[in-house]
């Protein structure tokens, strides 16, 4: 009886000991020789780990990591847990929009992590840490909850609002129809059926789970989606303008209309709202345009076709509706006509609250990415709109399934 109440308290001791490393961003290691305990920091640790793998990961041994390299790094497996997060912290800011990153070398990528950062500096030792603690965290089965739910999806660090938004209004519609999609091959890997396209993409890398959506722990279907998707996307470039990697091919944006084309296996309607925005009130013909895109929209919820719409950039100067993300696309759920009240989802799944008195001044309170927008409210705020026909899609990529580089790519071996 003893001896089990010792094994249960030092299992609970274990217990806690691995959740304080996880949730502390701190590395405790061991002094060499083991007398006195070494508290590194989280930029300290991120630099180890980049000091230990900067020649695995530097394959031209030019003394420099390149987009390109670590872009094939990232689908290599056997970088996990700290490797993993370093790579994806690198990823994530040579893309980085609001910060111009040197060349990553040594010596740069030293400094990055060792002087004091300006106010334009992302918070690297940050985003490593917390990538560390995901990883340590992450429930890595393909479904965790039956049927997938809508609000527990987030987009990741890319910029492929494009094609989680038609993903969202399929989930909204019938989260079955999702899971239907998924195949698990005798191999390991999974097909997708996404339209009249089947796909078949490896699991998610640790880096690639840092880099794509996430969704509360409910599994990983959303990035193999997102993997799927993109070589789809690749498939439609001729081979030569191809990206790298799956995830490289939605990284940065594209069409969220070709996305819903995709998947759905039916062609689509788009209508453009600029004629609003750079008009106004004055545009020729303005109600009757806005009533015949008000009955098109009823008409295709009412029939359960997808529906996403999107924002535009804003002009230089121009302030958008707080809450609103310019230049991004959302699935639109729902058109109550007696209401006169479109109801959309946010990729983002985020919650938001107006200050002030909902509008287009305050913006709509929002709760795990959906929100109420008043139909006028909607066409001055959105830039479009595309809804899925019953006809059949007629997009014929470039490239057949599997000739895409990025979709059987193998990790490049360094050079001797």
């Amino acid at each position: 009886m003893q001896r089990a109440t010792r094994l249960l308290l030092a299992s609970g001791l274990t217990w806690l000991l691995v959740a304080y490393w996880v949730a502390d961003p701190v590395a405790h290691l061991v002094a060499d020789g083991g007398a006195q305990p070494v508290t590194l920091s989280s930029g300290e640790q991120f630099w180890r780990v980049l000091d230990r793998e900067f020649a695995r990961w530097d394959e031209n041994s030019n003394g420099m990591l390149e987009s390109a390299e670590l872009s094939r790094k990232s689908i290599d497996p056997t970088i996990e847990g700290p490797s993993a997060a370093a790579l994806a912290t690198l990823i994530r800011l040579g893309r980085s929009k609001t910060f111009a990153a040197p060349p990553f070398t040594r010596a740069n990528l030293k400094r990055l992590l060792t002087e004091k950062r300006d106010d334009k500096q992302p918070d690297v030792s940050k985003w490593y840490a917390q990538g560390v603690a995901k990883l340590a965290a992450l429930k890595r089965s393909v479904f965790e909850s039956d049927p997938p739910r809508l609000e527990t999806i987030h987009q990741g660090r890319m910029g492929n609002c494009f094609c989680l938004a038609p993903l969202g209004a399929m989930l909204a519609r019938d989260p079955q129809s999702v899971v239907r999609c998924f195949r698990q091959l005798p191999d390991g890997r999974y097909e997708l059926q996404l339209g009249q396209f089947r796909e078949s993409v490896a699991l998610p890398t640790d880096t690639e789970l840092l880099l794509s959506a996430s969704t509360e722990q409910s599994g990983v279907w959303v990035n193999l989606y997102e993997k799927a998707i993109g070589n789809l996307v690749n498939r439609f470039k001729p081979e030569d303008k191809q990206a790298e990697t799956a995830l490289d091919a939605i990284a940065r944006g594209g069409s969220s209309s070709r996305v819903l084309e995709l998947l759905t296996g039916h062609s689509v309607e788009r209508v453009s709202l600029q004629f609003l925005h750079e008009g106004g009130d004055s545009v020729p013909d303005r109600a009757k345009k806005l009533a015949e895109l008000r009955a098109q929209l009823r008409q295709a919820i009412a029939d359960r076709r997808l529906v996403t719409c999107g924002t535009r950039a804003l002009p230089t100067g121009v302030t958008g509706t707080p809450g609103i993300t310019p230049k991004h696309a959302y699935a639109v759920l729902n058109f109550d006509p007696k209401r006169d009240v479109v109801t959309i989802w946010n990729p983002h799944g985020s919650s938001f609250r107006p200050k002030g008195k909902p509008g287009i001044e305050n913006g709509y309170p929002r709760k795990d990415g959906q929100f109420e927008v008043p139909w006028n409210d909607f066409v001055r705020i959105f830039s479009s709109v595309t809804w899925e026909t019953n006809r059949a899609s007629t997009l014929k990529p470039m490239t057949e399934s599997g000739a895409s580089p990025a979709t059987n790519r193998k990790p490049t071996p360094n050079k001797p």
